[in-house]
């Protein structure tokens, strides 16, 4: 997560134009061919229902999105492991997401 949000931060501008024209970027025909060929996979390994993963995906990418939008929007000041940190606990839950990023760490 870290080396993607530091691309981030070097080239903000460029993301933060895209983010905000994602249609003319072509982000959600990117987003259907990943969900496709990576997302679906790991889903149903999980045991996802096919019927609920299009949901649970665009939960996670919309909320994963928030977090970079927010960032981006304040000028990418906190450094791209505290902003990892803040997505590996909204994910994962504060205790778990602590222990992962520890387990990372190390």
């Amino acid at each position: 997560m870290q080396p993607y949000l530091s691309y981030i931060r070097d080239y903000r501008k460029i993301f933060a134009t895209a983010l905000k024209n994602n249609q003319t970027f072509g982000l959600e025909q990117i987003y259907s061919r990943m969900f496709e060929s990576i997302f679906n996979p790991i889903l149903e390994r999980f045991g996802y229902p096919e019927e609920h993963r299009k949901f649970v995906m665009m939960f996670y990418l919309n909320g994963i999105n928030a977090v970079v939008n927010q960032w981006l929007a304040e000028e990418c000041r906190q450094p791209a492991e505290e902003i990892s940190a803040v997505i590996t606990e909204c994910v994962f839950g504060r205790n778990e997401g602590y222990k992962i990023l520890n387990d990372i760490s190390h």
